[in-house]
């Protein structure tokens, strides 16, 4: 059983008991895929990306404008970022985000 209690800004409060039932549960499973490395960060005009997946890397400047699409492989990419101009940028692919600094 698990007991939650719960107040509100005005003090009021709320409990309540859940019980919960497993089926043999031992553990949780957790990913062997390494995570994503970004470096040099800041680059200036190959930067190097290390991806746990395939995918589309989306490159958006600091206003939110997409700039470039990346395709990167599982394993080590090198991005050529020669043609963005000095700044701060946000890449995304797919629930990763990063920032990027161009200088």
């Amino acid at each position: 059983n698990i007991r939650l209690e719960v107040t509100d800004s005005n003090g009021c409060k709320s409990e309540a008991v859940h019980s919960f039932r497993t089926n043999g549960f031992t553990g949780v499973n957790t990913s062997t895929k390494s995570q994503w490395q970004i470096y040099t960060n800041p680059g200036s005009d190959i930067v190097n990306i290390m991806a746990p997946e395939n995918g589309i890397l989306k490159v958006y400047s600091a206003e939110g404008k997409l700039i470039k699409t990346l395709s990167i492989v599982e394993g080590m990419n090198k991005a050529d970022v020669s043609d963005l101009s000095a700044g701060y940028y946000l890449l995304q692919c797919g629930s990763f985000r990063s920032t990027l600094l161009i200088e």
